[in-house]
């Protein structure tokens, strides 16, 4: 895997928490929870900008998550928020999200075989930021 097929794998794993964020936001019932999900969302988007900048840097071109894939998520988060202990259910499917995107991103990052530290670095930023936030969200079970 090169930089540009990678960086395009981290921009799509933001860009899943990202629009997530957006779509459960709304439902968040304590403010605590939801200064959980503004503080995670503005990482995302941080580390996104990051991403592109990178993926530019190196003349990539840049990939988005399908749209049927999108409309899939946010569907799926509008049901489960709405089902009652909002907090709850958006914190479980959060923590799926984070690990989910963990796993993937670990996958990813083990076939680069490139040597661009600022690639690396990118990566291993974000796989950390989805451990941490899964961790927080945790604490909303």
């Amino acid at each position: 895997m090169n930089e540009t097929d990678l960086l395009n794998c981290v921009r799509k794993n933001l860009e899943m928490g990202i629009d997530g964020i957006k779509t459960v936001r709304g439902y968040a019932k304590s403010e605590r929870f939801a200064d959980a999900l503004d503080s995670q969302l503005k990482e995302y988007e941080e580390l996104y900008n990051d991403a592109d900048r990178i993926l530019g840097k190196y003349g990539g071109k840049t990939e988005n998550v399908p749209a049927a894939a999108k409309v899939f998520a946010e569907i799926s988060g509008t049901m489960k928020s709405m089902m009652g202990g909002a907090d709850e259910k958006i914190a479980e499917e959060m923590v799926r999200g984070n690990t989910t995107g963990s796993a993937k991103l670990t996958r990813q990052y083990r076939e680069y075989d490139g040597d661009k530290s600022d690639v690396r670095e990118l990566v291993e930023k974000v796989i950390d930021i989805e451990e941490k936030h899964s961790r927080e969200m945790k604490k909303f079970l």
